[in-house]
């Protein structure tokens, strides 16, 4: 996520080859104990849709992503695990939130809004002010 906040594509690209390797282990989704947004189901879900949606169809990645979103939807469908806490990381709203479209901007908290996304904050006057009293 950093390399895509960042905006360099080489490590980018490394993350996402490495993302793509997870989710399309089947050893490793296998050990996702609940489905909690902090480190169950959906939390790689929306990770991975933050890091691959604007993935070129017809890619690994693409094809990648597209086959967790269909696991995502059978466990949805299925009665999911309800978790034994409340709240955004590890209890039910968290995984409501991963249903909701991307676009609601949910997510900014977790920082995991690409960075093009984001407002700008605005860039301080750089007007040189000489100090009073000093000296």
């Amino acid at each position: 996520m950093a390399a895509q906040a960042l905006d360099v594509p080489t490590r980018r690209q490394d993350a996402q080859a490495a993302l793509v390797a997870c989710i399309t282990d089947e050893d490793q989704l296998n050990q996702l104990g609940d489905d909690t947004l902090c480190h169950g189901w959906a939390g790689l879900v929306h990770t991975a849709r933050r890091m691959l949606t604007d993935a070129e169809p017809n890619r690994d990645d693409a094809d990648a992503l597209a086959r967790l979103e269909h696991r995502w939807r059978r466990r949805t469908q299925a009665v999911r695990e309800r978790p034994k806490v409340s709240g955004m990381l590890e209890g039910g709203a968290g995984i409501a939130l991963t249903d909701l479209p991307a676009c609601t901007g949910w997510d900014l908290c977790l920082l995991t809004t690409p960075s093009a996304r984001l407002p700008r904050p605005a860039r301080p006057n750089r007007r040189h002010h000489p100090r009073k009293g000093t000296g």
